[in-house]
């Protein structure tokens, strides 16, 4: 099925997910569907807006918020969200003062970039703009804020070998 949704051979995508190196299928193939839906297309974007001499300023979300009306969903795409606007999102989720820095963190970013388009302006940990040749992201945490490069590189350089530029 999922070779001939993305029209690609799904022998090496079979092979790059094997489902040993996962707790379970499940895991593997929301892992999967994290990296060719999310991650890996982000990550092309940010590539094509640098190579167009465009600042593009990529980030990786690792909290793993306790939304527990969601489950254990884990780090998920959008779960940031009530952090950038300091809000609860729909009235489901409180955010506890644990959690007030990196609201203050993502709110000072997300202003700072709409103000100057620089989002460490303003005193925040240094944000690099995304350059190919260093890879370089900012990865958020509860706590912690740090540049690190190569996200998901290999698997995000398989995605690009398998699917249409």
């Amino acid at each position: 099925q999922f070779g001939n949704a993305y029209g690609i051979d799904p022998a090496p995508v079979l092979a790059e997910y094997p489902a040993s190196d996962y707790p379970t299928p499940a895991a593997a193939f929301a892992t999967l569907v994290s990296e060719v839906g999310f991650q890996c297309p982000t990550r092309r974007f940010v590539r094509a807006m640098a190579a167009q001499s465009n600042p593009a300023y990529l980030y990786h979300w690792v909290y793993e918020p306790d939304f527990d009306f969601l489950g254990d969903l884990g780090a998920f795409h959008s779960a940031d969200v009530a952090y950038v606007f300091g809000t609860p999102i729909l009235g489901l989720v409180d955010l506890t003062p644990e959690e007030a820095p990196l609201v203050d963190t993502m709110t000072g970013y997300w202003s700072a970039f709409a103000r100057t388009g620089d989002p460490a302006d303003g005193g925040a940990p240094s944000w690099p703009a995304y350059a190919e040749a260093s890879d370089e992201h900012l990865e958020i945490d509860l706590g912690t804020v740090a540049v690190d490069s190569g996200l998901r590189k290999d698997k995000c350089d398989f995605w690009d070998t398998q699917l249409p530029q």
